[in-house]
């Protein structure tokens, strides 16, 4: 499985979207609108600074954090 197929996998997991996008926009320095658009709905993930992997680690951290809160 390639990084990129990871994090559509991951991606399908993540329940609250609005909100993982202003997380994931603050923590890697980037607009909320490159988050929703370019990475996670035409999935143009900039392959530099290990951007992908630490994605993954990033989206596997929010999945299991999700999962506690489950109501």
């Amino acid at each position: 499985m390639t990084k990129l197929d990871n994090i559509k996998n991951l991606y399908d997991k993540i329940k609250e979207k609005p909100l993982f996008h202003q997380l994931v926009a603050s923590k890697f320095g980037v607009k909320e609108g490159t988050v929703r658009v370019g990475w996670f709905y035409k999935f143009d993930l900039p392959s530099k600074y290990e951007l992908q992997k630490n994605l993954i680690t990033f989206m596997s951290n929010y999945i299991i954090q999700q999962s506690k809160h489950k109501s």
